[in-house]
């Protein structure tokens, strides 16, 4: 690796480019000495500050897939007129972060000419980058697709890295089918129709003549509902602060219930919809529906912030605000219990969520999720997994 060269300083107080400069980091081409962002190598300034703003302006426009002007293209020519002089950025106003943006692509754009500096940094790796947490119901497909990168020791996706990469299982008991190699295309293979048989813990490996081989995270596979969970991470109801060891409320008879509920959720249905709701433990279970939205699937550790306005019981106790969610078209099947092949929510048979009894609130608290009794056509029940977390409502005696 060369001694970092400066190519711009950018003032900390300029928090519109924060995040652009944390992916630029990331990506491999700078580094942050005190207050100074930094190249990684020498030779990245040396190749943009051979060429013109009317190259920049070409590269940057390939770079983006675009044949036509576009506001960037003057960012990129500023862009380099700031290589060239190794001076100090004006602080960058809304136009000022297209040029930031536009560097970025121009970088990426350049590497080709600049490879000679990439290849001092180590030889070439493959990395995953995306490990599947779901599979499409009757196919097996799994999902998202898992795709894997071609990365230089400095940690750079090799745009021009192109082998044909394999995938095997590595850990679990199942079967890998479907399209398992798969050529990378810009460095990226992506694996969008790898199918696995089977449930439990799995693990890829990934191979590719003249690489060594890569292997991804365990991850798990299996019944949708058993695999989802949802959990209260924090909030704040009636200027009270929430969090996972502290979730009760205390209020008047009554009174009003106001906030927000942070929550995170991890949901493993591949196609269906999951809908998010809530209810309480007073007053009729049928009249207290209250349906947030649908939830993204399928989803890993997703945070989704929910806000809460409901009204006290005026009777003192203790009480539950509860969240649950499942694959059902509607909150309401959810919160009676019912599977939406019945064709109609069915209430009172002793199962709507608002019913759940101290035990199952609080063994959904510890774990996210509870195995309750679930209404199927003809009358049959199942146990079925429902993910849910509550929030405990303590009415106050006057």
């Amino acid at each position: 690796m060369g001694t970092p060269q400066r190519i711009v300083v950018i003032d900390d107080n300029a928090n519109d480019v924060q995040v652009t400069r944390r992916f630029l980091e990331r990506r491999g081409f700078v580094v942050r000495t005190g207050r100074r962002w930094q190249l990684t190598h020498s030779g990245i300034e040396d190749v943009v500050g051979e060429i013109g703003a009317a190259e920049a302006t070409v590269a940057t426009r390939a770079g983006l897939g675009r044949a036509a002007e576009t506001p960037a293209d003057a960012g990129a020519a500023e862009l380099v007129a700031a290589a060239q002089r190794k001076s100090r950025f004006r602080r960058y106003a809304a136009a000022g972060v297209m040029a930031v943006a536009a560097g970025i692509v121009l970088l990426g754009a350049l590497i080709p000419r600049g490879s000679k500096l990439f290849g001092r940094a180590g030889p070439a790796r493959l990395a995953v980058v995306t490990v599947p947490i779901a599979i499409a119901p009757g196919t097996g497909q799994l999902l998202p697709a898992p795709v894997v990168e071609v990365r230089r020791g400095s940690g750079v996706t090799d745009s021009l890295g192109a082998p044909t990469v394999t995938a095997e299982l590595a850990a679990g008991t199942g079967v890998l089918s479907g399209a398992v190699s798969v050529p990378a295309r810009d460095g990226r293979a992506v694996f969008s129709d790898l199918r696995l048989t089977g449930s439990g813990t799995f693990m890829l490996r990934f191979t590719a003549p003249g690489f060594e081989p890569a292997q991804s995270p365990g991850f798990w596979l299996g019944n949708e509902a058993a695999g989802s969970w949802l959990r209260l991470v924090g909030g704040e109801v009636n200027g009270q602060k929430l969090s996972p060891e502290q979730r009760r409320v205390f209020v008047e008879p009554g009174a009003v219930l106001a906030g927000n509920v942070e929550l995170v959720y991890t949901s493993r249905w591949g196609a269906a919809a999951v809908m998010l709701g809530s209810t309480v433990t007073w007053g009729d279970p049928a009249s207290n529906v209250i349906t947030i939205g649908p939830l993204s699937t399928p989803a890993l550790d997703m945070p989704r912030s929910v806000p809460v306005h409901v009204v006290a019981p005026r009777r003192p106790g203790t009480y539950r605000l509860i969240f649950v969610f499942q694959a059902e078209t509607t909150v309401d099947y959810i919160l009676s219990g019912t599977n939406w092949t019945v064709g109609r929510p069915v209430w009172g048979d002793g199962n709507d969520v608002a019913r759940w009894s101290r035990e199952q609130l609080d063994a959904a608290d510890r774990a996210g999720q509870v195995v309750v009794r679930h209404l199927r056509p003809g009358g049959r029940w199942v146990e079925n997994w429902f993910p849910a977390t509550t929030v405990e409502v303590v009415v106050r005696s006057r």
